[in-house]
């Protein structure tokens, strides 16, 4: 995935949790298509808050919609500093060594 991600210019896709994360983590804007509702509208609430998404609410406008976006180098480079903005890319970690220390001192008790 990370190739993947390295080599890409835009996710275009739904926002769910991990592919929000990865994009952000990535600095890797967002075209967002099919936001489920609930959690997924959620995240696209923050992602466009954010500035490092579009939203594509009519498959039929996705292509006009990301063609114009990337006619605008300035536009995705603002995008893809907003993304890096937020991004926590170690926060696997930091959550796993906290689980190993919740762990550690569950086994003390």
């Amino acid at each position: 995935m990370l190739e993947l991600v390295a080599a890409a210019d835009f996710l275009i896709g739904k926002p769910g949790g991990l592919t929000s994360a990865e994009a952000r983590a990535s600095g890797l804007p967002m075209a967002i298509v099919h936001a489920a509702p609930s959690r997924e509208e959620h995240n696209t609430s923050a992602l466009l808050e954010a500035g490092c998404a579009i939203r594509c609410s009519f498959s039929q406008l996705a292509a006009w919609k990301i063609d114009r976006l990337v006619q605008r180098p300035d536009a995705v480079a603002r995008m893809t500093r907003m993304a890096r903005v937020g991004a926590t890319p170690e926060a696997g970690i930091a959550v796993a060594e906290g689980m190993v220390e919740v762990a550690n001192l569950s086994s003390r008790l």
